[in-house]
């Protein structure tokens, strides 16, 4: 069995030190400010007007929900008036559980976007560097201009060293081999012999623009090789509705469970004013009157 370690008295003093650090907010305010910095859907706040204020949510509109609930229950003594407003504050917290599953779709999808822009971005810079030198190259070619031959043979080089590809090869076998049909030195490529001074003979300069022709044309469907790939990379990073929906997770069993007990609740209330106003309008002999002041059952006036 290990014995414990001992600590030596600077140690403990260094701990001693640590320990009196900040633990957390010490005055009223502080633990005030604190108190929801963790909050996320506000539901198990003790306090229904806390809660509000706390959310953010526009007390005159709870009001405005009280206040139409009342006019429609007319609820006689305070009994009653408590059944209503507690109908009042479930059907808000319902509403906070249909805000809260809309809020938590939307963090889904701005997420799975910035995904998809992270993507893209990934492709622009990967592919970016690439295409700037293959134009680059292919304007220098395109234009003969190759000056001493290092800076487009380093370019070249550094091209075929990021891209495992046929044509690049080729390209540089036309523009930095010798080649056999070149009048003035077996030793020659067609860069240096484009690049040199002087004018040249008529089949050299033949042979050295066919050369460049054709790494031309190969530079020039390498290009459209590497835009068609990383459109296509980018196509794949773009999400159709359909797969937006496939990607969402399902709804949360907290608000699942929520939304079920708060619906099962604004139910009971419901019904069991329902059923005081109902022994009322017996005891009384009949229903209330209408809201538009008509009696019930009162036949309508006949159409002139």
């Amino acid at each position: 069995m290990s014995q414990p370690k001992t600590m030596s008295p600077s140690q403990i003093a260094a701990s001693q030190a640590n320990g009196r650090h900040s633990k957390g907010p010490v005055t009223e305010e502080g633990r005030e400010n604190s108190r929801f910095s963790r909050l996320r859907h506000g539901f198990y706040i003790p306090s229904f007007e806390e809660g509000m204020a706390v959310l953010g949510e526009d007390e005159a509109d709870f009001k405005r929900l009280e206040a139409d609930l009342i006019a429609y229950w007319r609820p006689a003594g305070a009994f009653r008036e408590r059944l209503v407003r507690r109908l009042a504050r479930t059907l808000w917290r319902l509403e906070r559980v249909d805000k809260a599953e809309s809020g938590e779709t939307v963090r889904q999808l701005e997420a799975l976007e910035a995904g998809c822009d992270s993507q893209a971005r990934q492709v622009d810079a990967q592919v970016g560097p690439v295409v700037a030198d293959l134009e680059r190259l292919l304007d220098r070619v395109r234009r003969r201009d190759f000056g001493d031959g290092q800076q487009i043979m380093f370019a070249l080089n550094s091209l075929r060293q990021r891209r495992k590809s046929g044509r690049l090869e080729l390209v540089h076998e036309l523009l930095f081999e010798p080649q056999d049909d070149l009048a003035d030195s077996d030793d020659e490529t067609p860069a240096e012999a484009a690049g040199e001074g002087g004018p040249p003979d008529a089949d050299e300069a033949a042979d050295v623009d066919r050369s460049c022709t054709e790494a031309e044309i190969l530079l020039r469907a390498e290009l459209q090789e590497v835009l068609a790939r990383a459109e296509s990379l980018k196509r794949q990073a773009v999400v159709s509705p359909a797969e937006w929906s496939a990607r969402l997770a399902p709804q949360s069993p907290f608000l699942i469970r929520w939304q079920d007990s708060l619906g099962r609740q604004a139910e009971r209330l419901f019904n069991l004013l329902s059923r005081l106003e109902a022994q009322d309008e017996l005891r009384a002999g009949g229903p209330k009157p209408a809201q538009d002041g008509t009696e019930p059952g009162a036949p309508a006036e006949a159409e002139k």
